[in-house]
C-alpha cells in the first residue's frame, strides 16, 4: 500500500477580513509548505466568500460566519496537493466545517473547529457535534479532526488548574470516545507540555489535532508553537 505524507497546521487568525492581513496570512502559510491549513476565526460571510478564495491558490472552502466580527472555521490545500473535494458541509454559523475529500486515491474526511468560549455553549457545541460529524462524514475511520477547542483537555494543558472545573471537557472527551478518535500529540509527546496561547501570564493547550485509531495516517512528528507574537498582518495571530 502507498503511503501518503502530510503536513496539516491549524492557526487562530483572529479575522482576515482586511485584505492586506489575509494576504500575510496566506503567504506565511505558503511559507510552512503544509499541504492542509485550517484557519478559525476567519470572520468570513457569504458576502466576502469570493474574495477570501480567490486569495488563496489552491483549493479553499469555508464555513461563512453570520457575523463579520467573529467564528469562521476555514481548510485550505496547498496548490500542488493532488486532492477532490467530494463534498462539503457547515455547522453552527461557522463554527464547523467538514470536507469528504480523495487525496491520491484514499478517503479522508477532514474537519476543521472553532468552539465556543463560553463554557455553557461550548457544551451544547461537543454535545451536538459528535452526531453532526456521524451523518456528514464518509470516512469515519480514516477521519483528522483539527482547530481551537477553547478547552484544555488534559491535566497538564494550562499553567493553572482553573480549566479543571470546566464541564465541557467532559463532554469533549466524550465527543471523541464517540467518534473513535485520539490526540497523537498526546501519544508522542507523553508528559511533555506544548501549550499553543498566552495572554503574557496564563499559557494553555487550546488547539488540537485529533485522528481515528484506525487511521491510514501515522502521526510521526507534532508540533505546538504559540505565534501570537509574530504579528502576522494588521493584528497578531492567536494561536
Amino acid at each position: 500500500m502507498s503511503t501518503i505524507d502530510l503536513t496539516v497546521i491549524t492557526l487562530n487568525v483572529r479575522g482576515i477580513a482586511s485584505e492586506k492581513k489575509r494576504e500575510k496570512i496566506f503567504s506565511w502559510c505558503e511559507n510552512q509548505k503544509a499541504n492542509i491549513i485550517i484557519l478559525q476565526e476567519t470572520h468570513c460571510t457569504s458576502k466576502k466568500l469570493n474574495q477570501y478564495k480567490s486569495s488563496w491558490k489552491g483549493v479553499s472552502h469555508y464555513a461563512v460566519s453570520d457575523s463579520p466580527y467573529s467564528k469562521g472555521v476555514g481548510i485550505l490545500f496547498s496548490k500542488d496537493l493532488g486532492v477532490k473535494v467530494i463534498s462539503t458541509c457547515e455547522f453552527m454559523n461557522g463554527r464547523a466545517l467538514s470536507l469528504n475529500v480523495e487525496i491520491n486515491g484514499k478517503g479522508f474526511t477532514i474537519i476543521g473547529v472553532y468552539a465556543p468560549n463560553d463554557e455553557m455553549n461550548r457544551i451544547t457545541f461537543f454535545d451536538q457535534l459528535s452526531t453532526w460529524v456521524i451523518q456528514v462524514a464518509d470516512n469515519l475511520n480514516n477521519l483528522v479532526m483539527a482547530g481551537d477547542f477553547n478547552c484544555c483537555l488534559h491535566s497538564n494543558d494550562r499553567s493553572t488548574l482553573t480549566h479543571l472545573k470546566d464541564k465541557s471537557r467532559g463532554y469533549l472527551n466524550n465527543m471523541l470516545s464517540i467518534l473513535k478518535v485520539y490526540d497523537p500529540w498526546k501519544d508522542l509527546n507523553d508528559d511533555h507540555i506544548g501549550y499553543t496561547w498566552t495572554d503574557g501570564t496564563v499559557h494553555s493547550r487550546l488547539d488540537y489535532y485529533f485522528i481515528s485509531h484506525k487511521s491510514l495516517l501515522e502521526p510521526f512528528k507534532i508540533e505546538t508553537r504559540i505565534v501570537i507574537s509574530d504579528k502576522i498582518g494588521d493584528r497578531p495571530t492567536d494561536h
